[in-house]
């Protein structure tokens, strides 16, 4: 008789630890009042859960040339402006979203004030796109949206790099990219593994992001790209010819192949900086810029 109480308290154990393993079903545990701080948090959430659920996302989510959801944005009402302490509470959110690169001691005043604050690492590679989108969906209660959310995404990389496979390696240009009067794309950044997979070599590839800082420009001509991708980011107002001219109207570039064949394409800046589920968007809008005369299905 003890040895059979004994096996069914065990077996109870057993189903108590498995059910606490689970996220939650019952959507009143669920948060209900989530805040993002960083646009491609924003992203994720809108997609990942109705809006009603959402307090507030960033400026930069309305911004056509940064993000992919300036529509889906618009059911949510607030927009997080000062990145304060003081904002944040003011908002009551029961699940802050916020990427590493926030402050830890911010973090843990936030949480000894009772939010929850899930902290994810920014992907900087396709391949760590799901991991980012996985942790969220489980800190919001969603985890089978968030599969779901992977899967399209993988789909959707798999078409794009299928039809980059397909390119003859005489078609594959040479790259670099200016952005906002300045170089940029470094091999260690989510764009300079988004131009590996497309199987384009990135004439930045060599560095890093902090070394871009001080590149010199003579670097271009040793580069010698035989296509410069241009971009506007929101706050620029110059025109893509106008960003041209940068090279055009120097002659010191007269001898760089994309140059002196007038090869330049314009990609918006969303497509250079996405990592999230919209990085397979921005593998599509890079490809047509660098293809316009190979379409995708």
């Amino acid at each position: 008789m003890k040895r059979t109480l004994t096996c069914l308290l065990l077996a109870v154990c057993c189903l108590l630890l498995i059910a606490c393993g689970r996220p939650p079903d019952n959507p009143s545990h669920r948060p209900q009042r989530i805040v993002s701080l960083n646009l491609d948090a924003d992203e994720i959430l809108l997609d990942l859960v109705a809006p009603e659920r959402i307090v507030a996302v960033t400026e930069l989510v309305d911004k056509p040339e940064m993000s992919y959801s300036v529509d889906k944005a618009r059911a949510v009402s607030q927009r997080v402006q000062a990145y304060t302490i003081e904002e944040i509470l003011s908002l009551r959110p029961d699940l802050l979203i916020v990427s590493e690169w926030m402050d830890e001691g911010q973090r843990r005043t936030l949480t000894d004030m009772g939010i929850t604050v899930h902290t994810y690492r920014t992907a900087t590679t396709l391949a760590e796109i799901p991991t980012v989108i996985r942790g969220m969906a489980a800190a919001c209660g969603e985890s089978a949206r968030g599969e779901e959310l992977i899967a399209a995404y993988r789909a959707e990389c798999d078409t794009v790099l299928a039809a980059a496979a397909a390119v003859p390696a005489p078609a594959r240009p040479r790259l670099f990219l200016w952005a906002y009067r300045s170089p940029y794309g470094a091999g260690d950044m989510l764009f300079g593994d988004m131009v590996r997979h497309l199987g384009v070599t990135n004439t930045l590839d060599a560095y890093t992001q902090a070394e871009l800082a001080s590149f010199p420009e003579e670097a271009l001509i040793t580069a010698a790209p035989d296509l410069i991708l241009l971009t506007r980011w929101h706050f620029a107002d110059e025109s893509a010819s106008e960003l041209a001219r940068h090279f055009t109207d120097d002659p010191a570039w007269s001898t760089v192949p994309a140059v002196a064949n007038d090869r330049f394409a314009v990609v918006p800046g969303r497509a250079l900086f996405c990592p999230n589920h919209y990085a397979a968007q921005g593998l599509r809008e890079l490809y047509a810029a660098i293809y316009p005369d190979r379409p995708l299905p």
